[in-house]
């Protein structure tokens, strides 16, 4: 299945294309983006070509989806937003926005519509789960405003700083 292009009230969440790469990177490549991941930015828009490689591939068969978060009035390319079935009843929900858009709730109405999208589209998808950084309090917020719950913390190597973090998982299962 394609990736389908989803509305909101204020955003347009429409498939990742190459050409929306370097609008990522002008976002991505600033050290506030990687505060709170196990990896550092990325230092060239061809590193991010090969980081979502496959993933720009709208016709291949596939298990994920992956949305660029474009705000409705100006078309700007904001953030990203995946929803990845890991197995026909579970699957995993990761999102990012630009600092500057940051507060602004665009996050948490991106979630929603993937989540939405996802729940109606996969009938045998029972849970979804995310992962942050436990003192990522935004994304937390984030979640629990989509409507997933708190259900674990786990202690952690962070790959980038060789040091252990706390990750907080959460889920959210059909209603």
């Amino acid at each position: 299945m394609k990736t389908p292009v989803l509305d909101t009230d204020r955003l347009q969440l429409r498939p990742l294309t190459a050409a929306d790469l370097p609008a990522v990177y002008a976002y991505s490549a600033k050290p506030e983006y990687s505060r709170f991941l196990p990896y550092p930015s990325p230092t060239s828009v061809a590193e991010l070509q090969n980081i979502f490689g496959e993933m720009l591939d709208n016709d291949a068969e596939k298990d994920f989806y992956l949305w660029a978060v474009c705000l409705k009035e100006t078309d700007e390319l904001i953030g990203l937003v995946e929803l990845s079935l890991d197995e026909p009843t579970a699957a995993s929900l990761h999102y990012e926005i630009a600092d500057s858009h940051w507060n602004q709730g665009y996050a948490t109405e991106a979630a929603r519509a993937a989540l939405a999208w996802g729940f109606d589209q996969f009938p045998t998808l029972q849970v979804v789960l995310a992962d942050t950084h436990g003192a990522n309090v935004g994304s937390r917020r984030v979640l629990e405003k989509s409507g997933l719950e708190p259900v674990q913390q786990q202690l952690v190597m962070w790959e980038k700083s060789n040091e252990k973090v706390i990750l907080h998982r959460y889920r959210r299962t059909r209603s």
